[in-house]
C-alpha cells in the first residue's frame, strides 16, 4: 500500500532530474493539439489539471496525501494517428476517477482508487482493463511513508532509495469530463479532470517488517520507457513482469508521528527521528514520547533477560546430562552433599548452651578469645607477663 509520499521539487527542477537520469522530457502543454491522447477528440474542454509548466498547479509537499494534484510522467501521442510521441510531465489528481464518471466522487470513494493491486491486472476484466493497455504512467516521488504496527501503536517510517535517486512508481491514469452548474442555471460548464493511481506489489524483503505491500518501483530508464511505450497496446507478460518488489537497496527509518496529519508539510517529516527530539519531549513533558522510549528500552531488556534464561537452562541441562557434563564420573552435587560428614558445630555456638555456673565463671574472667588474640598479637609476651604475675 502507498497512502503518502513526498516530492518537493519544482517543475523545472523535476524535469532537469529526469533528463539527468536519462529520460526524455518535452516542455510542451500536454493538452495542446500535438500531445492529446489517441482515441480522444482534438477539441477539448478547459482542463482542470494544470499543464506541467504551471508551477502553481501542482503542490510540492513533504506529505502528499490523496486528492493532491501532483506531477505524473507519461507518453503523449497525437490524435491524428501519428506514431511520433512525446514524454511529458503533467499535473493529475491522486485517486483515479474513471472516464465514465461524470460527477466527481466524494473523498471516501476516491480513497478506494489511490492504489491498484498488481495481481488485479492479470485478469482481462474490471475497471483497469482499458487503462493498463493505453494509459500507463509513472508517479514520481522522492520517498514514501509506511506505518509499522506495534500493538496499538503505529510508527511512521520514511522509505527512499539509498542511492539518492528519485522513485519512479508504476501507475495508471485516466481522464473524465465533469459537469458543473454556473451562476446562470441555463448553462453548465464542462471540465476535464485527470487523475491517477499507484500500482502496488508484494513488499521486498527489506521492507517486509513494515507492510506486506509496497509501490511497484521501476528501477531503470529502460524499464520506465518500456512501461510507458504507447505502441504496446496489449497487456503482456513483459509488462506484468515489471511489477515486482524493488530489488535495490532502500533506506528506511522512523519519522515524527505528525506526518499522519493531512495538510501538514515539514522537512523534519523526511528526516530520521533523532535523540534531540526525545530529549525535548522529556523536558517539555512529552509523556507519549517518553513512554515510547521507555517501552523500547524495556523490550530490549526483556530480550536480554530471555537470553540469560536460555543460557541458564542450557547450563543446567549440561550439568545433568552425563554425556556432556565434565564431572560425569563423580557424584552429582546433591549426592556429594548428602554423603559428606556434617561439620562440627562452631565453638562459639556451643558456648550458648553452657551451664549457669560455667556462664558465671566466664563472665567473671576475661574472654578467652580476646586473651588468645592478644597473646598472638604480642608474640608470646603476654604469656610471660601472666606467668610472672602468678609467680610472685
Amino acid at each position: 500500500m502507498c497512502g503518502r509520499y513526498a516530492l518537493v521539487l519544482r517543475p523545472r527542477e523535476l524535469r532537469n532530474r529526469l533528463r539527468q537520469y536519462g529520460l526524455p522530457v518535452h516542455d510542451t502543454d500536454p493538452d495542446g493539439p500535438a500531445d492529446t491522447n489517441t482515441n480522444e477528440p482534438s477539441s477539448q474542454p478547459q482542463p482542470q489539471s494544470p499543464s506541467e509548466d504551471d508551477s502553481e498547479g501542482t503542490r510540492q509537499s513533504y506529505n502528499i496525501a490523496p486528492g493532491y494534484i501532483e506531477p505524473v510522467y507519461r507518453a503523449a501521442v497525437a490524435s491524428d494517428g501519428d506514431r511520433q510521441h512525446r514524454y511529458i510531465v503533467q499535473g493529475m489528481k491522486w485517486g483515479l476517477i474513471p472516464s465514465w464518471m461524470t460527477k466527481t466522487p466524494d473523498y471516501a470513494t476516491q480513497l478506494k482508487t489511490i492504489n491498484c493491486r498488481d495481481d488485479s491486472l492479470m485478469r482481462d476484466t474490471g475497471m483497469w482493463t482499458h487503462m493498463k493497455k493505453h494509459k500507463r504512467c509513472v508517479v514520481i516521488a522522492e520517498g514514501f511513508f509506511e506505518w509499522q504496527k506495534l500493538g496499538n501503536d503505529k510508527i511512521p517510517h520514511y522509505i527512499k532509495r539509498a542511492d539518492g535517486q528519485l522513485l519512479f512508481l508504476a501507475g495508471l491514469w485516466d481522464r473524465t469530463t465533469t459537469t458543473s452548474s454556473t451562476t446562470s442555471s441555463d448553462h453548465t460548464q464542462k471540465t476535464d479532470l485527470y487523475s491517477y493511481t499507484i500500482i502496488t506489489t508484494a513488499s521486498s524483503p527489506q521492507m517486509s517488517f513494515l507492510h506486506d505491500r509496497m509501490p511497484a518501483v521501476l528501477s531503470t530508464p529502460a524499464e520506465i520507457l518500456a512501461w510507458l511505450d504507447p505502441h504496446t497496446t496489449t497487456w503482456t507478460k513483459q509488462l506484468q513482469g515489471l511489477l515486482r518488489p524493488y530489488e535495490g537497496t532502500l533506506e528506511i527509518y522512523p519519522v515524527p508521528k505528525e506526518v499522519g496529519k493531512v495538510g501538514r508539510s515539514e522537512e523534519r517529516f523526511v528526516l530520521p527521528r533523532d535523540t534531540r527530539e526525545n530529549i525535548t519531549n522529556w523536558f517539555v513533558g512529552g509523556k507519549k514520547g517518553v513512554k515510547r522510549d521507555v517501552e523500547e528500552v524495556r523490550k530490549v531488556g526483556e530480550d536480554v533477560d530471555t537470553g540469560k534464561k536460555q543460557k541458564t537452562v542450557q547450563k543446567k541441562e549440561e550439568e545433568h546430562d552425563p554425556d556432556t557434563s565434565p564431572t560425569s564420573a563423580s557424584p552429582s552435587p546433591k549426592h556429594r552433599k548428602s554423603t559428606q560428614t556434617p561439620a562440627a558445630t562452631p565453638t562459639k555456638k556451643q558456648a550458648r548452651h553452657r551451664s549457669p555456673t560455667t556462664n558465671a565463671a566466664a563472665a567473671a574472667s576475661p574472654s578467652k578469645t580476646r586473651t588468645r588474640k592478644s597473646a598472638q598479637a604480642d608474640g608470646g609476651k603476654g604469656n610471660a607477663k601472666i606467668t610472672s604475675f602468678f609467680g610472685k
